[in-house]
């Protein structure tokens, strides 16, 4: 295990580094059992982010197992959003226990993962699946002797889980060596059938913690990410060798609310480095992404030339013809992305690639590009798993790839998300976008929140701008952009929640109209407010600053606004 997770990828897996010279401790909580989290993992990071708990408590990594003296967990659930750290913060458990620093009351760790267990077809035993996950125990004179040992199993990434575990019909498993479909041996272990006098520890996304049933998980907690401290710490660690770099970098994240929220999740802050190094340091450096659209945009182009310098021939060709010339595999990863993130499907097989028009030799070809955008993860079966680095490069792509299904009126797609019967119906793009719009708001979870925000983002030209060469640009005589901003301030309440209207507002911000932001900044000065009125997407805006503000807002009297 020392072995196994000593080194690490922290994104790219072309450059390994040592965990423990990497690794920035994680904000991780203790609560109660709480009902299933739905929304969107930055809308809830946002929403948590002024919502703190009086009996909130933080709790040591090395001590996730043992919230109290008192009290023997056998099984813990951690949860946190995409990308937050939750695998990371396994590896680095395992490794302080592998190399005697906590934990040493443990005789054995096995570590599964959900996406390798996908993969494990058919029935087997219990003891030949962690055999196969773990071939040393096929080493031991006694290779049964580890039931009755003190032992953790791990069960990473619930949220990528593609079996069906039913906890009402399941076959009852007791033995470690009886036969049984994959899905009842989880099912088994869950309920303590299988080895109950093992520790569990299982990782999820917080939507999916909801297929365990509270009776059988003795603590919950939860991984926050970095905190603003932290976030300061990983930035001047990652660039001790350029502290003024450091610096700009850490700036430029205080600087935007959306960034900063978003750079809670360890993997954002490493793309944000990726990003800002060329940024700051390359022949652009004085075009600052504004937005995250931008920021999104500005990182694909980045990645595309990191790749074309290294592998191709083509190394010195403008932004536009290495655009062009590599359209057709990136408009295949926003279909991939797309269909998937109807889904809420994060990772994905060989059969998912072939469906969307990609193979795994033609990706293979872009190695080092998809290491950082798409990458690819060799599991134990030879077999290999992808994944979007994170999941907001998910929604990006997906985004690309209906920009261009608008432009291109490549209608049949959209048809089948937005439920139309005639997929040649031929609809103007903005009679589609505002389809888009409606169907997205409909969602009350924010599933689809940023997809559309950064839709939005790319119908304006300094957003589109970066991309030239992969985007169509829409017809200026329609303007489209113009009548999409109208269409979103005239949208009322009875067709939208409080929180969509937020979502609307912050996809204004994306399509760079301050006009609101700056109306409410304005307003907050007013010495008195009760005789303004304060309309239904200013409320939103309010709402929105007011939350994610460094300042704290010692009284909130709901009477001076006459809302």
């Amino acid at each position: 295990m020392q072995k196994k997770f000593a080194l690490t990828s922290e994104g790219n897996g072309d450059e390994k580094s040592s965990l423990n010279s990497v690794y920035t401790s994680l904000h991780v909580t203790a609560h109660e059992r709480e009902g299933p989290d739905e929304e969107h993992s930055l809308r809830m990071m946002e929403r948590k982010l002024r919502r703190r708990s009086s009996c909130e408590s933080s709790v040591r990594l090395s001590d996730i197992l043992k919230p109290s003296p008192d009290t023997r967990v056998r099984m813990s659930l951690t949860k946190g959003v995409a990308g937050i750290g939750k695998s990371f913060a396994v590896h680095k458990f395992i490794l302080d226990w592998a190399e005697e620093r906590t934990n040493q009351e443990l005789e054995f760790i096995f570590c599964l993962t959900f996406r390798e267990l996908n993969l494990s077809g058919g029935e087997t035993s219990l003891h030949l699946l962690l055999t196969e996950f773990h071939p040393v125990l096929s080493d031991l004179k006694d290779p049964l002797s580890y039931v009755q040992s003190e032992m953790l199993v791990v069960l990473d990434g619930l949220d990528e889980s593609r079996l069906q575990l039913d906890f009402n019909s399941s076959k009852v498993v007791r033995s470690v060596e009886a036969v049984a479909p994959m899905g009842d041996l989880l099912v088994n272990l869950i309920q303590g059938n299988l080895l109950p006098h093992a520790h569990l520890w299982i990782t999820s996304r917080p939507a999916a913690s909801a297929q365990i049933p509270a009776k059988f998980i003795d603590a919950v907690t939860e991984i926050r990410g970095f905190s603003d401290a932290q976030k300061e710490e990983y930035f001047k660690r990652r660039f001790r060798h350029d502290s003024c770099l450091a610096e700009r970098i850490i700036s430029q994240v205080q600087s935007s609310p959306s960034l900063s929220i978003m750079c809670q999740i360890p993997v954002f802050c490493w793309i944000s480095t990726m990003l800002f190094e060329e940024v700051f340091t390359g022949a652009d450096r004085d075009t600052i992404p504004q937005t995250l659209t931008e920021m999104m945009a500005h990182f694909l182009l980045t990645q595309t030339k990191h790749r074309s310098r290294k592998y191709d021939a083509h190394a010195e060709e403008n932004n536009q013809t290495l655009l062009e010339r590599h359209r057709e595999f990136l408009l295949k990863l926003g279909k991939l992305a797309f269909v998937h993130l109807q889904e809420n499907k994060l990772i994905f097989y060989e059969g998912d690639l072939e469906e969307c028009g990609l193979d795994v030799k033609e990706v293979s070809v872009y190695s080092g590009f998809y290491n950082v955008v798409l990458r690819g993860e060799n599991l134990f079966s030879q077999r290999k798993v992808f994944f979007f680095v994170h999941l907001t490069i998910q929604e990006f792509f997906a985004a690309l790839y209906v920009y261009e299904c608008l432009m291109e009126q490549n209608t049949p797609e959209l048809c089948s998300f937005l439920g139309l019967m005639d997929p040649h119906c031929g609809l103007p793009v903005l009679d589609l976008l505002k389809k888009i719009v409606a169907k997205v708001m409909e969602k009350k979870n924010g599933h689809l929140d940023f997809f559309l925000r950064f839709l939005l983002g790319l119908m304006i030209k300094q957003n589109r701008r970066v991309l030239q060469g992969l985007l169509t640009s829409p017809d200026p005589i329609e303007d489209t952009d113009k009548k999409t901003l109208t269409y979103l301030k005239s949208i009322r309440r009875k067709t939208v929640s409080p929180d969509g209207c937020i979502s609307l507002f912050q996809a204004m911000v994306e399509m760079r109209d301050h006009k609101v932001k700056d109306e409410i900044q304005e307003y907050l000065t007013l010495t008195d407010r009760s005789n303004t009125d304060l309309p239904l997407l200013h409320c939103s805006a309010l709402a929105y600053m007011l939350q994610v503000s460094k300042d704290h807002l010692e009284v909130l009297d709901l009477k001076s606004y006459n809302t």
